[in-house]
């Protein structure tokens, strides 16, 4: 099978369908997928390329036009993505509670505007659990995409009268320029990295140098044999092998970007094996239905959890694959086609067409305005349920010492600890080392109320397990571990260190780290605790609260309450025990008698999300181990 048919490539259709399937078995949670997100890095090197192509071709030939270039745009983008994002609104409405609306009507604002990138920069981490109610959460790549095409065009007006060696030079220094800074913020800046187009810009420009300087002419057929395995491994290992560690540490997009590039140059010529591959009618039919694949599946499987409140499993994924791409063909064939083929759907002129984007953009702007104004239409709900939503994410930053006792993603450098404000020691009172990551952090609050008399210090970063030889990648976490183990620990004079953290994380296959940990302190303190577990959901405890008013299902809460925490339990404890550390059960705190209690005296949930607690109840939790006489 030839993969060029005419001047269509359609082995770049069938890599459009290698881009776009981890993707969707990613957002589907499906097992060795893990970096399946890489599949959007995949598609910015295609999109650089083609377009690069188009405007070369045209300016070569005194052909290109800035209003031509963004009525395509127009076309390509703007009617599956409003179609969607209306539908989304319809289901927002029944699907979700108000402060959820909201949210949305906010998103839908950043969204049309193509700004969502930097909505979602300032307000959600991609890879934490709050990102998984965000239907809109998927078009930061198309912000990015539109961002770097309001001035790639203009580069190559610019650029025109240059010679493709020098066009290609030049592209080459800026993505070089560009791959630097995305390195340079990874370090320290790893949300930025993620979202904002100038770190992204590289992923674009490879395949923009590719169009430009050409595929190799005269590539020997062993060259792109080579290319092409090279490439489909290449994109293979990043969407199965890496991980979010792994995009949060280093510009591993090279693994995706450099194979689709290699696959591109594969497919030149007589193309290759690979190509071929790619070229199949398979293949090359989901690569077509891929733009609207993309914008459908994950508001679908956002709706699902919020529909079921159920997490994805099992044969839910194979019905949400199927339903996506049974919605993608339909609004490709439906939605698509009419408005890009000017020979289906003819238009006027190009000035309806701007007329008819800019009156879709004032249109969704004015629904959002009033989903903002009426905080997602609060009046639906009884004011019970808008209260306990209220605490979803309700997570305190200066009663966790955020940015320089807890270390977040974003402050990924052990510049911004305060040995001053973290370690301090108080004479006048005990001293007691906490160490661990975000649960560590929020359990502080709750014991430095119940334990006047003890001065808590404390060493916290997001996702760290308290122990030795921690190097989870793209974070703090392991030179701040390196740092209190080898530097604090042995010269501190304290009186006891706790150990805590989400062992969920993987203490599984770590408890031996946790073991060599424990043995490791008692060279230096002779009073070690170590925190169990915490009790974790399938969704936000306060939303299952919510939910559960609303439907009257008291047992919701306790057919979503997830039972590996109660698992790890006992493997704990007894490790804890065999090494002479104290353990201390937030299971039994939160669940005595086996029956877990989810609200404080006050009504308040006592966990602002999946895990975390609240300050109610951190605070209900110290106090319980303060009458045990924990700290005695």
């Amino acid at each position: 099978m030839n993969a060029n048919r005419g001047d269509r490539r359609v082995d770049i259709d069938g890599l459009r369908a290698v881009a776009i399937l981890p993707v969707v078995l990613y957002h589907l949670r499906t097992p060795f997928f893990h970096g399946g997100f890489f599949g959007v890095d995949v598609f910015f090197v295609i999109s650089g390329y083609l377009i690069a192509q188009i405007i070369r071709r045209e300016t070569l030939h005194g052909e290109f036009s800035i209003l031509k270039f963004y009525e395509r745009r127009i076309r390509r983008i703007f009617p599956a993505l409003f179609a969607m994002i209306a539908i989304v609104g319809v289901a927002g409405y029944f699907l979700m509670f108000p402060r959820e609306f909201d949210t949305l009507g906010k998103s839908i604002a950043a969204t049309v505007l193509f700004s969502s990138n930097l909505y979602f920069f300032y307000t959600n981490d991609y890879f934490q659990n709050a990102a998984q109610f965000q239907p809109l959460l998927h078009t930061w790549s198309l912000a990015v995409e539109e961002q770097f095409y309001l001035l790639f065009p203009i580069l190559m007006i610019f650029m025109r009268r240059r010679s493709g060696p020098e066009i290609t030079a030049s592209l080459a220094a800026i993505a070089a320029l560009s791959f630097a800074i995305d390195g340079w913020m990874l370090r320290d800046h790893v949300t930025a990295a993620f979202y904002l187009p100038i770190p992204r810009a590289w992923e674009l420009l490879i395949g923009a140098i590719l169009a430009v300087h050409g595929t190799p002419a005269k590539t020997s057929a062993a060259m792109r044999e080579t290319a092409g395995i090279v490439g489909l491994l290449a994109i293979a290992y990043a969407s199965v092998f890496l991980s979010a560690s792994a995009e949060l540490s280093y510009p591993a997009a090279v693994y995706a970007c450099g194979g689709a590039a290699l696959l591109i140059v594969a497919g030149s010529g007589a193309g290759s094996l690979a190509s071929r591959a790619l070229a199949n009618p398979i293949f090359v039919y989901i690569g077509r239905i891929s733009y609207s694949l993309y914008l459908w599946h994950w508001p679908l499987i956002v709706g699902f959890k919020l529909a079921f409140q159920d997490p994805v499993s099992g044969m839910d994924r194979l019905v949400l694959l199927a339903a996506s791409l049974l919605l993608a063909a339909v609004s490709t064939e439906f939605v698509e086609k009419p408005f890009r083929q000017t020979k289906i759907m003819p238009l006027p002129n190009r000035w309806t067409i701007f007329r008819a984007a800019a009156s879709a953009i004032a249109a969704s702007l004015a629904v959002s305005s009033i989903l903002i104004a009426t905080e997602g239409f609060a009046a639906r709900f009884p004011p019970e349920v808008n209260r306990m939503m209220a605490y979803v994410d309700r997570e305190d930053p200066t009663a966790i010492r955020s940015g320089t006792c807890f270390l977040s993603t974003d402050s990924n450098d052990l510049r911004f600890f305060s040995r001053r404000d973290c370690l301090g020691l108080d004479p006048e009172r005990k001293n007691i080392l906490i160490i661990g990551d975000s649960v560590a952090a929020n359990l502080r609050p709750g014991l430095v109320d119940s334990f006047p008399n003890i001065n808590f210090l404390q060493a916290t970063a997001a996702g760290c397990a308290p122990t030795l030889h921690n190097r989870r990648l793209g974070s703090v976490c392991g030179p701040l571990m390196e740092m209190m183990f080898y530097g604090y620990l042995p010269h501190a004079k304290l009186d006891g260190v706790i150990l805590a953290g989400r062992w969920a994380n993987g203490v599984d296959h770590n408890l031996h780290a946790l073991e060599d940990t424990i043995d490791y302190v008692r060279q230096f303190q002779s009073q070690i605790f170590v925190v169990g577990p915490i009790v974790e959901y399938d969704m936000p405890l306060p939303r299952l609260l919510a939910s559960s008013l609303m439907d009257g299902d008291s047992a919701m809460i306790d057919r979503l309450r997830d039972p590996d925490a109660f698992a790890l339990e006992a493997p704990l404890r007894a490790a804890s025990s065999k090494h002479h550390a104290r353990y201390l059960s937030l299971i039994d705190a939160l669940c005595p008698d086996g029956k877990c209690r989810t609200v404080d005296s006050k009504g308040a949930p006592l966990q602002f999300d999946y895990f975390h607690p609240t300050e109610g109840g951190a605070l209900l939790i110290a106090e319980q181990w303060r009458s045990q006489g924990v700290f005695d």
